[in-house]
């Protein structure tokens, strides 16, 4: 579900999915890493109908989740 965002999202560059292998107590089960032509694209994907739809479904699933939004 999240892989399918890719090229669906106008200004989203890439899109990275990985799944925690350690499984330590620090440890998270996914990671979601996208990266964005801008910060106005970032903010367009935050509202955008297919970011919308997985956030619900995930929202659902999540215990606890964290994110980080960074200019590099």
């Amino acid at each position: 579900m999240l892989l399918e965002m890719k090229d669906r999202i106008p200004g989203m560059r890439e899109l990275e999915v990985g799944v925690d292998y350690l499984r330590s107590e620090r440890s998270y089960d996914l990671v979601l890493i996208t990266r964005h032509d801008s910060r106005e694209a970032l903010e367009e994907y935050q509202v955008h109908p297919v970011h919308a739809q997985v956030k619900k479904v995930m929202l659902e699933l999540r215990e606890v989740s964290v994110a980080v939004d960074f200019e590099a």
